[in-house]
């Protein structure tokens, strides 16, 4: 009895709600709203007004955002793959709907067996995340490779790390290499780096130290902090090029100029350490302390040393 009782006051509830939407929207179409709007301020005061219009724009909106999806699901069930893609991605970040990553693997998945390459691509993410599907490395590279072949650069990248790690494939450095190349040739950041790793390495290409240090500069020159971070490293050890403080403590300013932690570690030991600059442990403290603020623990162990030293 209860639940019928329920289930009646929640259908009486969307029919009250459904009229009162259908009657908002007839009155704004028509040019009503307004004039309704001053009759109950004149009836009443301004204070009942503002309250009828704030409860009539909520209202409205509420309306129009359930018509874009009854719209937006009525596309997807008729085959269009961008609503398909859109809906999919509604269910993966629960907006307007209740959140189902099994929804949105399925939603993705029919838009990319129509061909959409950014449907390809994210339902690839999902079966390499495990993420609404079961995990699959195979089938993850299986659609990589689809949305690759259309040239999708985060694509390609992804699809070479898996032929580098030999996961749903063969290992393969030379394809890895191949499909790394593809993806910076397209100047994404994350590739360059990971391209200037192998031909430091000799993975699938020729061993080429300098050029790679070439790829590690342009990825380093565009802010991007993980290539800051290797040429610090590199200029810093010296066992791939020529060691260089003053250029891995240019490199690690520049990403500590990001906000990077490591970096901000970095250049509290070369303060302290007096490498290419003079030893200042007032300086390398400060380092320190912007480093361990931010959460670094070697920085917080370092700090805490340095004050025990005082």
């Amino acid at each position: 009895m209860g639940r019928n009782n329920n289930r009646f006051s929640r259908e009486r509830v969307a029919g009250i709600v459904a009229v009162f939407c259908f009657l908002t929207f007839f009155l704004t179409i028509t040019g009503l709203l307004p004039t309704l709007m001053f009759a109950v301020m004149a009836l009443f005061d301004t204070v009942a007004g503002a309250f009828l219009l704030v409860f009539l724009v909520v209202g409205l909106n509420f309306y129009f955002r359930m018509f874009a999806l009854s719209n937006l699901s009525r596309r997807a069930m008729l085959g269009d793959e961008a609503a398909q893609y859109r809906l999919a991605l509604r269910y993966q970040e629960g907006r307007g709907v209740r959140k189902s990553l099994p929804l949105a693997a399925e939603w993705m998945r029919r838009a990319a067996e129509r061909g959409l390459v950014e449907a390809e691509s994210r339902l690839a993410d999902y079966y390499y995340e495990g993420s609404g599907v079961t995990q699959d490395y195979a089938a993850a590279a299986q659609w990589y490779r689809k949305a690759a072949e259309q040239g999708e650069a985060f694509a390609r990248r992804r699809l070479a790390s898996l032929y580098y790690y030999g996961r749903g494939v063969e290992q393969d450095y030379a394809k890895a290499a191949e499909w790394m190349r593809k993806a910076a040739d397209q100047g994404d950041p994350e590739a360059v780096v990971s391209l200037a790793e192998l031909y430091f390495d000799g993975n699938g290409v020729e061993k080429d130290p300098l050029e790679g240090l070439r790829l590690l500069i342009y990825a380093a020159d565009r802010d991007n902090i993980a290539a800051q971070l290797q040429l610090g490293r590199l200029y810093g050890e010296g066992n791939v090029i020529p060691q260089n403080y003053a250029e891995a403590l240019n490199w690690y300013h520049r990403a500590a100029a990001l906000g990077n932690t490591e970096a901000l570690y970095a250049l509290g030991v070369y303060y302290l350490e007096g490498r290419s600059v003079p030893s200042d442990r007032l300086v390398a403290g400060a380092w320190f302390a912007e480093a361990a603020r931010k959460g670094h623990p070697e920085a917080r162990n370092a700090l805490n040393e340095l004050n025990r030293k005082k």
